[in-house]
C-alpha cells in the first residue's frame, strides 16, 4: 500500500514536485536542499520519474495545476525537465504549470519547455540591489539578475507565458529607499504577479546564526510593508494574499489550491501533500533525506498523518485568514462542525466569510489567527 491510496482519485488534484538541488544554499533559506552535482541530479531525476509514473497513472487524468519548486528546479538539464514534464502530461496538460527558475540558470534553451509544457515562470529576483543580494547570499549577481529579467520578458513575448517575480523586503540596507528596487522592477520589466516576502528569521539559515544579521525593528518592518503594499495598490495590484499581489486576476492558481484547502500531491524529499479520502484528511510529507529517497522503494519515503477535525478546522482558518477571500464560515460549519464566536480586530464579515479589513488585516493576520483559534467552538446545531 502506497500513500496514493489515501487520495480520492475523483477529486480535482494538483501536484507539487520538490527538487531539492542547488548550486549553493542562499544565506536566508530554510527549505530542504543539497548541493547538486551531475551524478546526484541524474540519480534523483531517475527516482523522481519512477514515482511520477505511479502518481500519474493513479489519477489517470490531468492535474489541475503543477508546480516545480525547490531548491532550484532550473538546475536540471532541459532534457531532464522535458522527461519529467512528458510523464506528468501523459493524460493531458494542467491548467497552470509553473516552474521556479533562478536568474543564474535562465537562458533561451528554456523556450522549448515553455512552448511545450510550462505556461508560468516564477523567478526569484529577490532584490535589484547588489548590496542586498550579497547580504542574502544569492548565487546570481545584479548583472546576472538583470539579464535574466530581460530573457524572461523575451520568453513571454515568444510563448505567451505568465510571469511571476519573487521579491524580498525588510532587509537591512534597503530601509532608506525601500521602494526604489520595486519601482524599477515594475517600470522596466512589466509583470502581473509579484510575491513580496518580508525577510523571516530562521535559526537554521546561515544568515541568522551567531548573531550575524541584526533584524530591523518591528516598527520599521511594518512601515516598509505598508509603504510597499500601498505602492502596489496604486499600481493596480490586488493584494490577494499576505505576500502575493496580482494584476488582471493573474493569481497563482496553484497556491490558491493550498489556501482554499484543496487536494494536492507532494512528490520528493520534504514535499508536503494534503489528501481527502472517505471523509478523512491526511498530511503526507516526504522525508528530508535525498539519499534515502534515491535508495528507497518507490513511494515509501513519506510520512502519513491523519488530521483530526479540529486540526483541519485550524488549518482552514489559518489559510483563510491570509487571503482576501477569507474564511468561509459555511464550510467551517458543514465540513468541520465549528464556528468562530468573535471576529478579530481588522477583520470583517462579508457574505458569511471573515476577511481582512484592508492591509491592516494582513499586517495583523498572526494575532487575528490567535484570536479566532481561541474563539473557535463546536457548532451548536451540528
Amino acid at each position: 500500500m502506497s500513500f496514493l491510496d489515501y487520495y480520492d482519485p475523483l477529486r480535482t488534484t494538483s501536484l507539487y514536485v520538490h527538487i531539492p538541488l542547488c548550486l549553493k544554499k542562499c544565506a536566508y533559506c530554510d527549505f530542504y536542499s543539497v548541493k547538486s552535482d551531475s551524478d546526484l541530479a541524474s540519480a534523483f531525476t531517475k527516482k523522481l520519474s519512477e514515482e511520477l509514473i505511479h502518481v500519474v497513472d493513479y489519477f489517470h487524468k490531468p492535474f489541475y495545476t503543477v508546480y516545480f519548486g525547490g531548491g532550484s528546479p532550473s538546475i536540471l538539464s532541459i532534457k531532464q525537465l522535458e522527461n519529467l514534464c512528458s510523464i506528468i502530461c501523459k493524460y493531458g496538460k494542467p491548467e497552470e504549470f509553473t516552474i521556479e527558475v533562478n536568474p543564474e540558470h535562465l537562458n533561451y534553451d528554456f523556450v522549448f519547455l515553455f512552448s511545450e509544457y510550462f505556461n508560468r515562470l516564477s523567478m526569484g529576483v529577490q532584490s535589484l540591489s547588489a548590496e542586498v543580494l550579497k547580504t542574502l547570499g544569492r548565487n546570481a549577481t545584479l548583472e546576472t539578475t538583470l539579464k535574466a529579467l530581460e530573457i524572461s520578458q523575451n520568453i513571454k513575448e515568444k510563448t505567451g507565458i505568465k510571469l511571476s517575480y519573487d521579491f524580498i523586503t525588510c532587509v537591512r540596507g534597503m530601509n532608506s529607499h525601500p521602494l526604489s528596487d520595486l519601482e524599477f522592477l515594475i517600470n522596466c520589466f512589466p509583470v502581473n504577479h509579484l510575491s513580496v516576502y518580508s525577510l523571516t528569521p530562521s535559526e537554521n539559515a546561515p544568515l541568522f546564526k551567531n548573531g550575524r544579521y541584526r533584524e530591523l525593528t518591528e516598527k520599521t518592518q511594518a512601515e516598509m510593508l505598508k509603504k510597499t503594499w500601498l505602492y502596489l495598490k496604486e499600481n493596480n495590484f490586488r493584494h490577494y494574499e499576505v505576500s502575493n499581489f496580482a494584476k488582471n486576476n493573474e493569481v497563482s492558481k496553484h497556491n490558491m489550491v493550498y489556501w482554499n484547502y484543496g487536494q494536492f500531491v507532494g512528490i520528493g524529499p520534504s514535499a508536503s501533500g494534503t489528501s481527502f479520502r472517505n471523509n478523512n484528511v491526511f498530511r503526507i510529507t516526504g522525508r528530508a533525506d535525498i539519499k534515502a529517497y534515491i535508495n528507497g522503494n518507490i513511494l515509501t519515503e513519506y510520512d502519513i498523518e491523519s488530521l483530526t477535525s479540529e486540526q483541519q478546522c485550524e488549518e482552514l482558518i489559518m489559510l483563510g485568514s491570509r487571503t482576501d477571500s477569507g474564511i468561509n464560515l459555511d464550510r467551517l460549519h458543514s465540513d468541520f462542525g465549528y464556528e468562530i464566536t468573535k471576529i478579530p480586530d481588522y477583520y470583517k464579515k462579508i457574505n458569511n466569510c471573515i476577511v481582512p479589513d484592508g492591509d491592516l488585516g494582513f499586517l495583523f493576520s498572526d494575532s487575528a489567527l490567535k484570536t479566532m483559534l481561541f474563539n473557535m467552538a463546536k457548532s451548536s446545531y451540528l
